[in-house]
């Protein structure tokens, strides 16, 4: 089996996710990391994802042709919900949300192969 690979993009965070990410990366045997969201199997977004940086983030999303996006974190989960303006449209919505402050490094691994096992059998 192939590994994943992993874009990541960090809104402005506390750090904490983003070090969980990059963690969980580098320890899971089925995770690598892409230089660019083109090579990129999966999108992971930590961090308040604000309206300014909204259009940056559509752009990374359509040019890596709408790859699954998993949102880590309850920061990130708390503004995409609760939000009034939606930060994404319907169709870049997050495939997983991961809760947790930081979130786990065994719950990020299961939620980025949960996302792309859904890919993968037409969930």
């Amino acid at each position: 089996m192939s590994p994943l690979y992993v874009f990541l993009i960090d809104t402005g965070s506390c750090g904490a996710c983003a070090a969980e990410v990059w963690a969980t990366v580098e320890r899971t045997a089925a995770l690598r990391w892409a230089a660019t969201p083109a090579t990129a199997d999966v999108v992971v977004l930590v961090g308040v994802p604000t309206l300014l940086l909204a259009p940056a983030v559509r752009q990374t999303l359509i040019d890596a042709t709408h790859l699954p996006l998993v949102a880590v974190g309850r920061c990130t989960k708390e503004a995409l919900v609760r939000t009034t303006t939606p930060f994404l449209p319907p169709d870049m919505a997050p495939r997983r949300i991961i809760d947790g402050c930081p979130a786990l490094p065994t719950a990020i691994a299961e939620g980025i192969q949960t996302a792309m096992v859904r890919i993968i059998g037409g969930l």
